[in-house]
């Protein structure tokens, strides 16, 4: 895309702006930016707050910016993860629309893993998590 704007905001959602540098990274074999992918994600949970609102009781789903999995993650101890963060994730999640993290339909993280982005969803009503990765086959967790 040629854009004499780069930073034009073409369109916001949930007030992330996507200027016109943005949209070019949509091109095949781009990487795409944590900006695309966040506005992706923010597109996704606007749809999912209106249908639960339309319907009667449907559960939300919910949907992490990109960089969740890195600060869960960024652990300075050896467990590997960061309680902290978790804690402030769904805390925040909690008090967003009174939402509780733990009574979603689903949950959405994306995952940068080199070269392509990939997607967990977790379906909690199932108790089920499923990676999914175009470049091989979906990997399916079942929890216990």
């Amino acid at each position: 895309m040629n854009c004499p704007f780069d930073s034009a905001i073409l369109s916001t959602i949930s007030s992330i702006p996507m200027t016109c540098a943005h949209f070019s990274r949509l091109r095949p074999k781009v990487w795409l930016s944590d900006e695309i992918i966040n506005f992706y994600m923010a597109m996704l949970e606007d749809y999912s707050k209106d249908r639960a609102q339309r319907s009667d009781g449907e559960m939300r789903d919910h949907y992490f910016a990109s960089g969740f999995m890195a600060l869960l993650t960024d652990s300075p101890n050896s467990s590997g993860i960061n309680y902290a963060n978790v804690h402030r994730f769904t805390m925040s999640t909690m008090g967003r629309d009174e939402q509780d993290l733990f009574m979603t339909n689903k949950i959405f993280i994306p995952l940068p893993t080199p070269g392509h982005w990939t997607m967990i969803v977790i379906f909690m009503q199932e108790r089920r998590i499923v990676h999914y990765n175009s470049m091989w086959d979906s990997g399916e967790i079942g929890l216990q």
